[in-house]
């Protein structure tokens, strides 16, 4: 049971830090965008903003042991498309999450193929409350 999505950070060149929620899914466009609008400040650092925008999303759970993983090039296990920010481009792409190859954590490694959707950051922001 759960809600599992994951949140892909562009970080340099091709790696992808990527941030697992077990119960974020239903929620992660409107927390991708208030993570966006925290990280403002910083865009164009982007260690400072994945930094921020992932302690924006997972807020007072920091101190958990449930709920939130952080993997390098995988995610865990994924019921909705993918969303990567690269503060790189300033975008947020959405891509259909799919692996055949397992990575050292047993979970799926990153192929991203063709994004299905794309924003800049200002329109990701402003319309996130009206995707689903």
């Amino acid at each position: 049971m759960g809600d599992r999505a994951n949140f892909g950070f562009k970080a340099d060149g091709n790696n992808i830090i990527n941030l697992y929620g077990h119960w974020a899914g239903g929620y992660r466009y409107p927390l991708v965008a208030r993570a966006l609008e925290a990280s403002r400040g910083r865009w164009q650092d982007d260690g400072y903003a994945t930094r921020i925008a992932i302690s924006n999303i997972i807020g007072e759970d920091w101190a958990g042991s449930l709920s939130w993983g952080l993997y390098v090039n995988e995610f865990g296990d994924n019921e909705y498309p993918y969303l990567v920010v690269n503060f790189e481009t300033q975008e947020v792409k959405e891509y259909e999450a799919s692996s055949s190859t397992t990575g050292k954590n047993g979970f799926n490694l990153v192929m991203l193929q063709k994004p299905s959707k794309e924003w800049t950051f200002e329109q990701f922001i402003q319309e996130a409350s009206l995707l689903v």
